[in-house]
């Protein structure tokens, strides 16, 4: 008979079964307290931001109706249009206050407010026109007269009245929710004496398990060692695995940059045998050949001419490949090597170039350096070769995931986008087999409405001095 498991024996072990009843209780008790105090709360809350509300209108009321009675005498007394004006426009704010405060307890006195602000705001009008037609001494008989003054007075009457009605009302609303609230703390002792019970009797068969788990915890402990044991062996083949792929990956980096390196010195040194050495040569016989043209019988002119041109044509080939093999220098920022590239495929290739760079590039190793001359060198004449316009536009974007992104588009017949996989296109290949080995990678895609995007992702590689 195969040993029965010590986890699978920990799992046997049930939880208690409470009984239904007393979890039933326990609910109960939490949700009819919960809804017995909020309901008391928010009572109570409403009824005081009425109260408040009410009190912040009274206030608002009060004051609006001070500002335009004292601009409507104002008016009367000096004849300026100013204070007609500054009675125009608080006069909607003292409407939308009454308003507000009908809504609040729209019975006889908010009626009675309303008709009484109707007749002063007829009177003060009056006022107004007489000012307006050179007459202020009638309007201030007007502002003046028993009529407005009454008015005026069964305004502010019945504001108060409204408010104290409003303040009766409350205090009964309070009273409701008091007595409301003994009746729900009764209820709630009640409660809460069940739910100790209940808490009582799960305490109880919470100690009885807890008692049963004990008996089994140094078989669980076990059975945990051996399987930490096991994860953390796996975990250990995880780590060796990673760290020997992470290594192989340095190692194609490392390899990669060195390769690029002596690429690049054989490069420069190429470039300065064309410079210094068969440069020179071609200039020297260039020179000579112009001295012993002196010499020489005037029928053997044209000869010396062609001669010439060979001469000449073999210096413009030998300056073009020296800065086509070596276009940047050894100290160059990334910006100052893209700019550069893009300011000899101008001049070599008649094309227009849209360099867009952000203004803080990342510093790069020599070799990524390099590679982004050399792929700017081959994108651009790639876009002047296939697409047929003049127009191209270079970018740069720092992708923030330690990837640089070197896109060249154009908008004319431009290359497929499996030129890459047809066999042609040997000079992006290239860049794209160094791109890989430096971890990053190059394509080849249709752009919109048409043309030729081609984008060059390559990692930072930061300089190592």
């Amino acid at each position: 008979m195969s040993e029965e498991s010590p986890i699978s024996h920990f799992d046997s072990i049930a939880f208690p079964c409470v009984p239904f009843v007393w979890i039933t209780l326990l609910l109960s008790a939490i949700i009819v307290t919960s809804l017995q105090f909020r309901q008391l709360a928010l009572g109570v809350s409403d009824a005081y931001g009425e109260w408040g509300q009410m009190a912040e209108l009274k206030g608002v009321i009060l004051t609006y109706d001070e500002v335009l009675t004292m601009s409507a005498h104002m008016a009367v007394s000096t004849a300026d249009p100013v204070w007609e004006a500054r009675y125009r426009h608080h006069e909607p704010l003292l409407e939308t206050a009454i308003e507000a405060a009908m809504q609040l307890d729209r019975d006889a006195l908010a009626v009675r407010t309303q008709e009484a602000n109707d007749r002063l705001v007829n009177i003060e009008n009056r006022a107004f026109e007489y000012v307006r037609a050179g007459e202020a001494s009638r309007g201030r008989e007007l502002l003046q007269s028993q009529a407005y003054l009454d008015d005026k007075a069964l305004y502010t009457r019945a504001i108060t009245q409204a408010m104290d009605r409003l303040s009766d009302r409350i205090e009964q609303t309070v009273n409701e929710k008091e007595a409301a609230m003994l009746n729900s703390v009764l209820v709630v002792v009640g409660l809460v004496v069940l739910a100790l019970v209940t808490w009582g009797v799960l305490a109880l068969n919470l100690m009885r398990w807890r008692s049963m788990l004990l008996l089994t915890q140094e078989q669980k402990r076990h059975a945990l060692e051996v399987l930490q044991d096991m994860n953390a062996t796996l975990e250990e083949r995880i780590r060796t695995r990673t760290a020997q792929v992470q290594a192989k990956h340095d190692e194609v980096r490392t390899l990669a940059t060195q390769m690029i390196r002596i690429e690049e010195r054989e490069r420069e040194r190429l470039s300065e045998v064309l410079h210094d050495e068969l440069q020179q040569v071609l200039v020297v016989a260039q020179l000579r050949l112009g001295s012993l043209a002196q010499s020489l019988p005037h029928d053997s002119g044209s000869e010396v001419d062609d001669i010439a041109s060979l001469l000449r044509s073999g210096i413009l080939t030998t300056r073009t490949l020296s800065s086509t093999l070596n276009p940047i220098t050894n100290d160059q920022s990334l910006e100052a090597a893209i700019r550069q590239v893009c300011q000899l495929q101008r001049d070599s290739l008649n094309l227009d170039i849209t360099v867009d760079l952000p203004e803080d590039l990342p510093e790069v190793a020599g070799p990524v350096i390099r590679l982004v001359a050399r792929a700017t060198s081959e994108m651009l004449f790639n876009a002047a070769k296939h697409s047929q316009v003049q127009e191209a536009t270079l970018s740069v974007r720092d992708m923030n995931n330690g990837m640089l992104a070197l896109s060249v588009e154009d908008r004319g017949r431009g290359l497929a986008p499996r030129v890459l996989e047809s066999g042609r296109g040997l000079g992006l290949r290239s860049i794209r087999q160094k791109a890989e080995w430096l971890g990053g990678s190059l394509q080849v895609l249709a752009a919109k409405p048409s043309g030729t995007k081609v984008v060059l992702s390559l990692p930072h590689v930061p300089r190592v001095d």
